[in-house]
């Protein structure tokens, strides 16, 4: 695997209101993703932040994510 540098990518949904984050980076030794997912389901509000690590052959070994959710209406 060969190192390369670090991303940031940003995307919405086409049908919802929300965006995601990932910041990327690529080393020998495996990838590691960290994101945040802001999203609006009905009147919700939902933030997820997640992180995920692998190894050089691209073999999940570490994934984790946390979720919180507010009730509130904006």
């Amino acid at each position: 695997m060969n190192e390369a540098a670090p991303r940031n990518v940003y995307w919405r949904p086409w049908d919802e209101p929300g965006l995601e984050h990932v910041h990327v980076t690529l080393a020998a030794d495996g990838l590691r993703a960290v994101g945040l997912i802001l999203r609006k389901l009905g009147d919700a509000h939902l933030r997820c932040r997640y992180e995920l690590a692998t190894d050089a052959a691209w073999r999940t070994r570490r994934l984790s994510f946390a979720i919180m959710e507010s009730g509130e209406t904006a």
